[in-house]
């Protein structure tokens, strides 16, 4: 007798949707959407289930470009489906996983912006379950095709306490970028 667990990809009984719907505001482009990951996989013993929805507003605010941008996702907690899978391949943990995320950049003179970001998440353990962030960084255009920027991130929350007097790696990044494109 075979497995019937393994039948090759066309078993993945997974399903992925997109919808999004773009808009002209006050001369500014406008886009909202919706994601929805779903099903089960005996072949992968996981199922998916995980939404997300997002906007974002881009345009030029007194000639300069600028952007905003939003999302909110969810991933439900790992539950055991019909097939008695078990793992949400999104979130194996006991509560919901879920994350709200804010950016924004802004070109402040001509070639050289501005940027800020934030997130709100949750990684749904019973425990050390709040991860948050907040991001600054600039970049500037040296010459056509060639960028400069810097990032500074900062991680806080219950995931990147200090354990044992230890700072968890990457609770802070400053990075470089130098971009050339041809």
């Amino acid at each position: 007798a075979g497995n019937d667990a393994v039948t090759g990809a066309n078993a993945l009984n997974l399903n992925y949707a997109r919808a999004a719907y773009f808009m002209d505001v006050a001369g500014l482009e406008v886009g909202v959407g919706a994601q929805r990951f779903g099903g089960q996989s005996t072949v992968i013993n996981a199922n998916a289930n995980a939404t997300i929805i997002d906007a974002q507003v881009q345009g030029e605010i007194a000639g300069m470009e600028t952007g905003v941008y939003v999302s909110y996702g969810t991933a439900a907690a790992t539950a055991t489906g019909a097939t008695g899978i078990a793992v949400n391949m999104f979130n194996a943990n006991p509560n919901a996983k879920t994350s709200f995320n804010v950016a924004a950049s802004a070109e402040v003179v001509h070639g050289a912006t501005l940027q800020a970001a934030m997130r709100m998440g949750n990684n749904g353990a019973t425990t050390a379950s709040s991860d948050n962030a907040v991001m600054v960084g600039a970049t500037y255009d040296l010459a056509q095709n060639i960028a400069l920027s810097v990032a500074y991130t900062a991680q806080s929350g219950d995931v990147w306490a200090d354990v044992g007097g230890v700072t968890p790696t990457g609770k802070t990044a400053t990075t470089f970028l130098l971009e050339a494109l041809y």
